[in-house]
C-alpha cells in the first residue's frame, strides 16, 4: 500500500456542546490533519507534516495524531508558538461556519527549510489545501513542497477548502491556486468554491474545470453537500448521487471524502503512471468515488473531526 504525506495545519476546533451551545469543547482538527487521520482509520499509512505549537494544545494535537496511528516523524515543533484555534458554529441544517484565531501560530511559521526530503522519499502521495497559500511565505513554502513531491515522483492531491476569512488579500487567492495546478494531479472543489473562483477569474465553472484539466490535474472532483458529486477527467464526465442522510455535523465531511479517495488510490498501490491508466477506466473511478462518498456521508452522522471519521467496518456496515 502506498503512503500518504499530508501537509498543512493541525489545530483546535472548538465545537458547541449539545446541551449548551454557548459552551464549547476542544477537539483536534484541521483539514489536512483530518485527511491523514481518515486514511489511517481506514487502515492506510499516513504522515502529517506541518508546524505545531509548544503550548498545551500543541502537545494535545501531537498525541491525538499519534493515537489515530498517523506518523508524526516530520512534525516541526516551534518554541514559544501557540496552536491555531477555530470556533465552529452549526446552523439548523448542521452546516458549519468558522471563526479562526490564527495569527503567527505554529502552522504559519513552517517554512521551506522545515521540509525534510526524507519525508518525500518515504511517501507516494502528497496532499495539501489552500490554507497554506494564505500568505506569500506560506505560498512559497507550499510550492517548495510541491516541487519536492514532483521531483520524487509523488502523486499530488489538492482540496481547495477555501476559508475566506484567512485571506487578508482575497485578490491574490485565485492566482496562488492557479500557480499550484501544474504540480497537482487531483483537485477537489466544493460547488461553492468552484463558482467563487470562476467568478474571480471571469470564467464559467466549465471553463475553469477545462483549464484545470489542461494545466495539470487529470482528475477534477466537485462536491455539493448532499447533492450530486461531479467528476471530470480528460476523457469523460459523470455524476454520483450522495446517499440521503440526516446530518449531525458536517465539519469533516469533505476531509473524509478526500481521505477515502486517497485511501483507495493508496490501497490499489498506484504510482502516477498507474493512476493515469486507472483514469481510462471509468468504472474503477466510479467505484472509488462511491467509496469516498460513503466516507463523507458517514462522517456527517457523527460529531467532531477525528472521532467522526469512519473505519472500514463503518463503511461496510
Amino acid at each position: 500500500m502506498k503512503k500518504v504525506l499530508c501537509f498543512g495545519e493541525v489545530l483546535i476546533d472548538f465545537l458547541p456542546n449539545e446541551d449548551d451551545e454557548t459552551s464549547f469543547k476542544p477537539i483536534a482538527g484541521g483539514a489536512p490533519a483530518n485527511v491523514a487521520v481518515a486514511i489511517a482509520k481506514l487502515g492506510g499509512e499516513s504522515y502529517f507534516v506541518g508546524g505545531i505549537g509548544s503550548d498545551n494544545f500543541g502537545l494535545f494535537l501531537q498525541k491525538q495524531l499519534a493515537a489515530y496511528q498517523v506518523k508524526t516523524d516530520y512534525l516541526c515543533s516551534f518554541e514559544n508558538s501557540n496552536s491555531a484555534l477555530v470556533l465552529v458554529s452549526l446552523d439548523d441544517k448542521k452546516e458549519r461556519s468558522f471563526n479562526f484565531y490564527r495569527h503567527d501560530t505554529a502552522d504559519m511559521r513552517f517554512s521551506s527549510d522545515d521540509f525534510q526530503e526524507e519525508s518525500f522519499k518515504r511517501s507516494d502521495i502528497f496532499h495539501y489545501c489552500s490554507n497554506t497559500l494564505t500568505t506569500a511565505k506560506l505560498a512559497q513554502t507550499t510550492l517548495t513542497g510541491l516541487k519536492l513531491a514532483k521531483e520524487n515522483g509523488l502523486l499530488v492531491s489538492l482540496d481547495v477548502n477555501l476559508r475566506l476569512t484567512l485571506w487578508s488579500e482575497a485578490s491574490v487567492l485565485s492566482s496562488r491556486i492557479l500557480e499550484c495546478l501544474p504540480y497537482t494531479d487531483i483537485i477537489k472543489f466544493s460547488r461553492e468554491e468552484l463558482l467563487y473562483l470562476s467568478e474571480q477569474l471571469s470564467q464559467s465553472a466549465d471553463e475553469l474545470i477545462s483549464y484545470c484539466l489542461k494545466t495539470g490535474p487529470s482528475l477534477v472532483v466537485v462536491t455539493d453537500g448532499g447533492n450530486e458529486i461531479s467528476v471530470y477527467s480528460r476523457e469523460y464526465h459523470f455524476v454520483h448521487q450522495a446517499p440521503a442522510i440526516t446530518p449531525v455535523d458536517t465539519t469533516a465531511a469533505g476531509d473524509a471524502f478526500v481521505g477515502g479517495l486517497l485511501y483507495q488510490l493508496a490501497y490499489r498501490d498506484l504510482d502516477i503512471a498507474a493512476f493515469q491508466a486507472l483514469l481510462t477506466q471509468q468504472t474503477y473511478v466510479e467505484n472509488i468515488v462511491e467509496f469516498a462518498t460513503l466516507c463523507g456521508a458517514f462522517t456527517c452522522t457523527q460529531k467532531g473531526a477525528f472521532p467522526a471519521l469512519p473505519t472500514l467496518a463503518d463503511i461496510r456496515d
